[in-house]
């Protein structure tokens, strides 16, 4: 995917910059999916840390009462913790990125029908 490639480069033509639009949103979708998935394995980690934390905690006599607390502070669980919500801002990332292509794709879709409509004049 050219990083370098303006959608406002009038000197590109617009089909060809609709065309490039397109391929990037069904790119966007794909890393959209993909970071989806590792936001669900990092979810899953993060659960699978926190259980056996809790369950350590459990098995050392400490008080029910506290295990909510001092879990928020095990590293093991603050760190897969950390991963989730890096994955889950990574997702969401992906996810706007695809809705600006979808509006950039609507802004070409609308400036191609008005131009038809003024060839249609002529």
């Amino acid at each position: 995917m050219p990083s370098d490639f303006r959608f406002d480069d009038e000197s590109v033509p617009l089909h060809i910059r609709r065309d490039e639009c397109i391929r990037q949103l069904v790119n966007a979708l794909k890393l959209c999916r993909q970071r989806g998935l590792a936001m669900c394995d990092a979810e899953a980690a993060y659960y699978t840390a926190k259980a056996e934390a809790v369950y350590d905690l459990k098995e050392s006599r400490m008080p029910a009462t506290l295990i909510a607390l001092v879990i928020k502070g095990v590293k093991s669980v603050v760190g897969k913790l950390r991963d989730f919500h890096a994955a889950e801002v990574e997702y969401k990332n992906a996810q706007e990125a695809v809705n600006v292509y979808k509006l950039v794709l609507r802004s070409f879709e609308a400036e191609i029908e008005r131009e038809w409509n003024q060839a249609k004049r002529m």
